[in-house]
């Protein structure tokens, strides 16, 4: 039991040589890309919601609830970042 509480995690882990700046470079370009397609989703949710008020609000709750959870996506992709970079 007392192995088990001195357990230490390497929080610092380095890239392999040679590997670091090419890995970093695509990262980047991939959370561009996923903030991209959040920033997209996030227009063609209201979008959809704005046409179905439009047209009598038949299924508004359907519409808000995937904007919400598209909105909660996109915090967590904002977020993610951060806590990565905290801890490392």
């Amino acid at each position: 039991m007392h192995a088990l509480i001195n357990f230490a995690v390497d929080l610092s882990p380095q890239s392999p040589p040679g590997v670091g700046p090419k890995l970093d470079l695509i990262l980047h370009w991939l959370g561009y890309g996923i903030a991209a397609a959040c920033g997209a989703a996030v227009a063609i949710q209201g979008a959809r919601l704005a046409w179905t008020v439009r047209q009598g609000g038949v299924g508004i709750q359907e519409h808000g609830a995937s904007l919400g959870w598209t909105m909660l996506g996109l915090i967590i992709v904002g977020a993610a970042g951060t806590i990565v970079a905290t801890l490392t």
